[in-house]
């Protein structure tokens, strides 16, 4: 029995060595995973995240992303994209730089950054012209009519004026930018070169309205806000338009002394309307 103490003492003995030496390996395999999983979360969040992604990939690898963002309407990231593609030192005589400068521009102005997408815009103007001219240029006037000092729209405005011909948005923007400009006669004959199936038909005819009626010529703008009213209205910005014409045509009658007429163009304003009041 006492030969058995010695042997029992020593198996005890290994056990416990055993158990500590198994709780260290399992304490570094607690690590090594915790280790893989932090890394997985940042690789995670580096692909998640545009300008970190922009490291690992080629510039036409950029530039297909970016244009995915931008087909998703995701103007912030694709313009992020299209920026880092743009500093790249290959970009330069990249055969799709101008469609490139385009987006990045158009991406910018719809982000309301006006300064920066009139930068890339007028590259796109002051290259060798392409599909992709009159589209910038348009942008260009857009730009000049939101900015209170009108950046950049007389000079615009003058381009526009100088090409032979204009897709339908281009002519309403080069219209509202002469009126902006106080060009008032100019902005009526290029307003009435859109004709009824331009979707901007609707704001052009409003827009001639208010010419009209800023030139005191009183039935020529009721016959142009009654254009407006005669059409259906699908769209949110149409509708409101309908309802800036059912007041302009209210004031008119005012104006002409027809009290019945302009009440009767007053009621057509729904009472939800923010120009109802």
């Amino acid at each position: 029995m006492r030969a058995l103490i010695p042997a029992l003492a020593l198996m005890f003995a290994f056990d416990a060595s055993a158990a500590e030496t198994l709780d260290d390996k399992l304490h570094t395999i607690d690590i090594d995973l915790g280790n893989v999983e932090n890394r997985l979360r940042l690789l995670e969040r580096e692909i998640a995240n545009p300008v970190a992604q922009s490291r690992f990939y080629s510039l036409e690898k950029r530039l297909i992303d970016a244009r995915v963002y931008f087909d998703l309407k995701n103007y912030a990231k694709a313009a992020i994209l299209y920026m880092d593609a743009v500093s790249n030192t290959q970009f330069e005589g990249h055969p799709e730089r101008t469609e490139t400068l385009f987006r990045l521009g158009y991406s910018l102005y719809k982000l309301r950054n006006y300064i920066a997408a009139r930068e890339y815009l007028s590259a796109v103007v002051d290259g060798a012209g392409g599909p992709r001219y009159g589209q910038a240029l348009r942008y260009l006037i857009e730009i000049g009519l939101e900015t209170r000092n009108a950046l950049g729209l007389e000079a615009a405005v003058a381009r526009a004026g100088r090409q032979s011909s204009r897709t339908p948005d281009a002519q309403y923007a080069y219209a509202k930018g002469l009126f902006r400009l106080g060009q008032t006669a100019k902005s009526l004959a290029e307003f009435g070169r859109l004709n009824s199936g331009s979707r901007q038909y609707i704001a052009s005819q409003y827009y001639l309205g208010v010419a009209l009626t800023e030139k005191k010529q009183w039935k020529p703008a009721l016959a142009a806000f009654a254009r407006v009213l005669a059409l259906d209205a699908t769209t949110k910005k149409d509708k409101q338009i309908r309802e800036l014409a059912h007041l302009a045509t209210g004031r008119l009658h005012l104006e002409l002394g027809d009290f019945t007429q302009a009440i009767n163009a007053y009621q057509e304003i729904g009472r939800h309307s923010e120009h109802f009041h």
